[in-house]
């Protein structure tokens, strides 16, 4: 099974050029919001998250402190351009 990749950003040209680069080795999640992210992270298991720092509404710090009040075990990249 692959593992799982959570990429967070909310720039579409990033998250497609992730995938292309990601996606022939690991199964990769796409998602355009800090919001998006922590909704998703409840529901499904991922081995890695890459998330963006700046993003409206909930930036990527935030998103990380909020994922870690419920996940503390998956592990986190952050990404700016």
């Amino acid at each position: 099974m692959q593992k799982r990749i959570l990429v967070v950003d909310d720039d579409s040209m990033n998250l497609m050029r992730t995938k292309m680069i990601l996606s022939k080795t690991y199964d990769v999640v796409l998602v355009r919001s800090g919001i998006e992210a922590l909704n998703t992270l409840k529901r499904e298991k991922m081995d890695l998250v890459l998330l963006d720092i700046e993003m409206p509404k909930m930036n990527g710090i935030t998103t990380f402190e909020r994922l870690k009040e419920f996940d503390s075990d998956t592990p986190v990249i952050f990404l700016t351009a």
